[in-house]
């Protein structure tokens, strides 16, 4: 049977919250949707949970693959999708109740390729969510995407947004990325001509949890995160829109500069702050010869690169606890 909304979960290890992911579908005001929780090889009590779900409510189907990582699991999901329209829900996440109804009213508007709106983050279960009004729906520019002010996740996270199915079907999630990968893939679909659409409203629910991929310790997967925006600038040089290059480049170096000091003192620093240098030198003519990045800017991301203390110490400056966690991680 057709649906409207075809809603992806991934899953792993989440026996402790995904039912409350669960309870968020099963309430919403808009009801023509289906869930496709992709279970990525869990090993606690994830698969059952979601299956007594699936016994009492059939629009939630349930598919288990070996664990391969976030990226495979969306991509089976969007194999799998019925719908027209595509959402992606983390499983440790919720929804406000009227996030499909407003996201499908959203996109419906124009002819839009995603929509998206804002997120909050919790340490709540369940937290106060009011009925809203809905605010319509307004065209942005790559530019005024990239450039939202809030959190930079909005431009980060392919969650809190809808996308059409038949324009996201070519375009599968490179599987090598283990983080950025949805910065990485954003900018992927940029790059075919996503018409993009905003709903200024909190529609999003991200859960706060110390086990989370965003709260674990620096590794040399975290080279993945510099590897999967070389990959997106690249792809950002082939597209007229220079602001897009600009985006990709300047995350590129925070993303390479964060990674090459939070490396110190684990085993493969050596190899990691080697990759990160490679990495800086081969953008930074692309850095100086993109106007659109402001120079003071140019000037600080030049001066971080050759001079990495410079970096250590305006982090620190910005944020004391990056010293506690600089020492947690010679630690560890």
């Amino acid at each position: 049977m057709a649906v409207s909304v075809s809603v992806i979960i991934p899953v792993y290890n989440l026996a402790d919250c995904i039912e409350n992911c669960i309870h968020s579908l099963q309430n919403q005001t808009y009801c023509d949707w289906e869930a496709i929780f992709v279970d990525d090889g869990s090993t606690d009590n994830s698969k059952s949970i979601i299956l007594a779900a699936a016994e009492n409510d059939p629009r939630i189907r349930y598919d288990h693959q070996k664990n391969s990582g976030v990226s495979v699991a969306r991509n089976t999901g969007i194999a799998k999708a019925k719908g027209e329209f595509i959402c992606f829900l983390d499983g440790d996440d919720f929804l406000h109740p009227q996030a499909i109804e407003f996201l499908i009213k959203g996109i419906q508007e124009q002819p839009y390729d995603m929509v998206s709106s804002f997120y909050t983050k919790t340490s709540l279960m369940q937290p106060d969510m009011q009925c809203m009004s809905y605010p319509g729906c307004i065209p942005l520019s790559y530019e005024e995407f990239l450039h939202l002010k809030g959190d930079r996740l909005i431009q980060k996270s392919v969650c809190f947004k809808i996308y059409r199915t038949g324009f996201i079907k070519s375009e599968p999630f490179c599987k090598e990325f283990i983080f950025s990968e949805d910065a990485n893939y954003l900018i992927h679909l940029i790059c075919k001509g996503m018409r993009i659409g905003f709903i200024d409203a909190v529609l999003y629910y991200y859960y706060e949890r110390n086990e989370s991929v965003c709260h674990r310790p620096c590794s040399l997967k975290n080279l993945s995160a510099v590897a999967a925006m070389d990959d997106a600038a690249v792809a950002a040089t082939e597209i007229s829109d220079k602001c897009v290059l600009a985006y990709t480049i300047e995350t590129l170096f925070q993303e390479l500069l964060f990674t090459r000091l939070c490396i110190v003192g684990q085993e493969q620093e050596k190899y990691v702050k080697k990759e990160c240098n490679r990495y800086g030198r081969k953008w930074i003519r692309s850095l100086w010869h993109t106007p659109e990045i402001a120079f003071k800017n140019r000037l600080m991301y030049s001066a971080f690169l050759i001079f990495p203390y410079s970096y250590k110490a305006a982090r620190i400056l910005i944020d004391p606890t990056m010293k506690i966690f600089l020492k947690n991680q010679k630690q560890a």
